[in-house]
């Protein structure tokens, strides 16, 4: 948890909607805010036949430059699954878990992961394609105003 916590702070889950198949999700910080700190993040990945993706998470500052990235799981997901894909400080990175509609990936984000305003927290994903499809991305931040 951020230090000392204030009236200044709120904290809440921040999502996108699910884009187009074939398609990187991306979430920016608002301008409006003083930045977040990230706590999770949250990203499901329905998968077709013939792809195995590989999902990168990346945050990127206000120009565009890479600074940290995380991968979703140890291996590919499989052809015809979905897979649930969570980051968060702590987590041990693991492999696909589950079979079909119920797979689960865990993997680790630095503790203390502050994003400011014009940052972006977004995929690149290894192998996606046509049948590849992001579900909602959520992320728990507390957000300074």
């Amino acid at each position: 948890m951020p230090a000392q916590p204030s009236a200044n702070v709120t904290y809440k889950t921040v999502s996108q909607a699910a884009p187009a198949a074939n398609t990187e999700q991306l979430i920016t910080v608002p301008a409006t805010t003083k930045g977040w700190y990230i706590y999770s993040v949250f990203l499901p990945l329905v998968q077709g036949i013939t792809q195995t993706p590989l999902p990168l998470l990346q945050f990127k500052d206000a120009a565009g430059n890479l600074w940290m990235e995380s991968t979703g799981s140890t291996t590919a997901q499989a052809v015809s699954t979905t897979t649930a894909y969570s980051w968060a400080p702590g987590m041990l990175l693991t492999g696909q878990i589950g079979t079909a509609a119920a797979v689960h990936s865990n993997a680790p984000i630095p503790d203390a992961l502050i994003c400011l305003p014009g940052f972006t927290i977004g995929t690149v994903t290894i192998g996606i394609g046509a049948n590849s499809q992001y579900g909602i991305m959520r992320l728990m931040v507390a957000e300074y105003a």
